[in-house]
């Protein structure tokens, strides 16, 4: 027979009840905390392969780039497209 039983006061804490030839000994989970999740998220960031400088800002001009050129397209689009609309307006 197998039961699982949460003790009060101790939710991280599960007990396990085992019966027949299932030894009960077993590793109880530890509980987290803030201070490991923190300690883990830095040794992760410790093992990041960060890029170089000279690409990054490569990276970031080239994205600038592409936003400044699709913003000045779509303004002159919407420029034309109103003026058109506008002459529509007037003959009819």
């Amino acid at each position: 027979m197998l039961s699982v039983r949460i003790r009060p006061g101790l939710p991280y804490e599960i007990e396990k009840i085992v019966s027949d030839n299932i030894s009960p000994n077993y590793d109880v989970p530890s509980v987290p905390t803030k201070v490991g999740f923190f300690s883990g998220v830095v040794a992760e960031l410790r093992q990041v392969e960060w890029p170089a400088r000279e690409l990054v800002f490569r990276s970031l001009g080239i994205i600038v780039g592409i936003c400044v050129f699709f913003s000045v397209f779509v303004a002159g689009l919407d420029f034309i497209l109103s003026a058109i609309m506008v002459n529509l307006g007037e003959m009819i």
